[in-house]
């Protein structure tokens, strides 16, 4: 004798809950791929915010980006995607990128949350005003399967190599080897030179 599985309230909650939220989520996809951005297949994308240049924006396949996160562009629809994020990464909340030329993230990369990835700043002219002052930048490039802590800071020019671990805080403000592990302000290996 078989006994009959029974749906309890809680169940039932969860479940009237998760299908509106299934339904949202492709919703915001489809909005999201209208406006010009290239999503992916299987991508699970929450309430993320683009204030400008879609167009401008490449998410690969498999990727996630919790809630808050901010993808943020600048440029034309003529030039080539300035913000890339490769197949299977995954975006945690309230982590923003800033492109002015490109900023590219491999595939199988996770991203902590409050992390801010950029690929400019500003001039620092002595004596001049700063609002004055123009832009420079580098592009960024992190390579497959990195992994970047909780709060990390990548600044512009900066490539990390694959397999590398960025520890929570850090600022990272040169080129980080592959398989590396880097930690503090401003990054610097973890590893014993010997």
């Amino acid at each position: 004798m078989s006994k009959q599985k029974t749906l309890w309230p809680d169940d039932l909650i969860n479940r009237l809950i998760r299908y509106p939220r299934a339904i949202a989520m492709r919703f915001r996809i489809l909005r999201l791929r209208l406006l010009g951005m290239q999503i992916g297949q299987r991508c699970w994308i929450q309430k993320i915010s683009v204030p400008r240049n879609p167009w401008d924006i490449t998410i690969g396949d498999n990727c996630a980006l919790d809630e808050g996160a901010i993808l943020l562009t600048t440029g034309s629809r003529i030039s080539p995607p300035r913000l890339r994020l490769g197949s299977s990464s995954y975006v945690n909340r309230y982590t923003m990128f800033d492109a002015s030329e490109e900023i590219v993230i491999g595939n199988y990369c996770m991203i902590g949350p409050f992390c801010y990835i950029t690929d400019h700043d500003h001039a620092s002219k002595v004596g001049a005003k700063v609002a004055a002052q123009s832009l420079t930048s580098a592009p960024v490039r992190v390579g497959n399967n990195v992994w970047i802590g909780a709060g990390a800071i990548i600044l512009k020019g900066v490539t990390i190599g694959d397999n590398a671990v960025i520890a929570a805080g850090s600022v990272v403000t040169r080129d980080v080897a592959a398989n590396d592990r880097v930690a503090g302000v401003p990054a610097s290996s973890m590893h014993q030179k010997t």
